[in-house]
Formats: C-alpha cells, structure tokens, sequence
C-alpha cells in the first residue's frame, strides 16, 4: 500500500506540477485566445486572470488531496481527513470574508489554494503514523529532477507569453473603489460592479 501510495503522489506530481506551471505563466494569452471577443474584453481577461493565477496554484494541491485523502480511506481511516476537511472549509470561509475586501474575486481563489496548502500539508505530516517510510531520499531525488524540468519547460513559455502580450499603447489603468472596479481603456471609462 505504501509504494501504491508514494508511486501515485509522484505521478500526479509529475502531471500536475509542469501543467500548473505552465498554465500560469501562459494563462494571459490562453484566456485572451479562448474567450476575449465581443462584451468579453481586454478588462476581463485581467480580472479573470487574475483569480485564475490562484487557482493553478492550488491545481497540485487539489489533485495531492484526492490522493491522500483515498489513502486514508483505504486504511479505514475516515475520522482525521473529515475532520480536516471541515476545518479546510472554515478556513476558507474565514480568509474568503478578509480577503474580500482587498482582493476581491482573487481573494476567493486564493483562500481555497491556501486552505488546500494547510489540508494537504497536515495529511503529509500525520501520513508518518500510516505508513513506515515516507521514501524521503527517494521523493526528494524525484522532485530535484522534476523541478529542473519544469524550469527548463518554464523558460520558452515565459518568453512565448512576452511576445503574445498586448502591445504598450493598450495597456489598462486600473483603480479600485470599495465595492467597484473603474477601469480606463483610452478615452473612455466602464464600471463593474
């Protein structure tokens, strides 16, 4: 059970991570592409986009969860992923009203990548009561080689995102009132509510 468990935790890793990383650093050109035409403006793919950005954050996360928490099933053990995911939840809410007066939209998206980081990471600490070896050596050598493969998969698509971005002369100036977002594109002005 335990090398299905740490064999599935590096597979999902060795999926999740190079998309995530590259969704985010290519997710102004692909929403651009995908979705900006008619009353779907330039405005919108940097509203969208930013919440956007917090979510791929927590993509890994959100597929590492579902992992682990079927493994604590799997050892009859329903109690402690439950119990975490109800206090996940309520942290989410909690850091969804703090951060929705500052952030916005983004602060929603960035409360669910936080609250999955603190679930994902106790799941992680409390795995040493299940299972005898957590392969350390093992995953670590893992993630060095997975991670250099995603910098060097990240360095075309940085610079394939630079030459897809708008041009200077349509850049936004963006100013944020309490419930409100006013934004300016030439000479005239929107707002959104």
């Amino acid at each position: 059970l335990q090398a299905v468990l740490m064999t599935s935790l590096r597979s999902i890793l060795l999926v999740f991570l190079p998309v995530s990383v590259g969704f985010y650093i290519l997710r102004y050109p692909v929403v651009g592409v995908l979705l900006e035409r008619g009353k779907f403006d330039a405005v919108s793919t940097y509203l969208t986009c930013g919440a956007l950005g917090y979510y791929v954050m927590g993509l890994t996360l959100w597929a590492l969860d579902i992992i682990l928490q079927r493994f604590y099933f799997s050892v009859k053990d329903t109690f402690l992923p439950s119990v975490l995911e109800v206090i996940t939840i309520g942290i989410h809410v909690a850091l969804c009203y703090v951060w929705l007066d500052t952030l916005y939209h983004e602060g929603i998206a960035l409360a669910f990548t936080v609250s999955r980081l603190l679930k994902v990471g106790l799941l992680v600490g409390f795995l040493r009561t299940k299972v005898p070896t957590l392969e350390l050596g093992r995953n670590a050598f893992f993630l060095a080689r997975l991670g250099a493969a995603t910098a060097l998969m990240a360095v075309p698509m940085v610079f394939v995102s630079l030459r897809l971005a708008p041009p200077q002369e349509s850049k936004l100036w963006f100013e944020a009132e309490s419930p409100r977002i006013r934004y300016w594109s030439g000479p005239d002005a929107r707002e959104l509510s």
